[in-house]
């Protein structure tokens, strides 16, 4: 991410554009990377945001059959 450039707000908003696509695609273990890469470079903070694709993620998982999510 740090060689496409941009400030950290931009590049926040690119990482929370692409957690949510892979939430819609059922993505849901590399939407929970992204998110532990962002938790480790926060030093172990998450915000209201993280927390609740996080609870998303879950409710995906545990769904019988889901397949995809949708990001709200």
């Amino acid at each position: 991410m740090q060689l496409a450039g941009g400030s950290h707000a931009q590049r926040d908003v690119f990482e929370r554009m692409t957690i949510d696509a892979g939430l819609r695609a059922g993505e849901f273990d590399a939407a929970e990377a992204i998110l532990d890469d962002r938790r480790a470079k926060r030093s172990g903070r998450e915000d209201n945001y993280a927390l609740a694709r996080r609870a998303l993620i879950a409710a995906g998982r545990t769904s019988p059959n889901a397949q995809s999510m949708p990001a709200e």
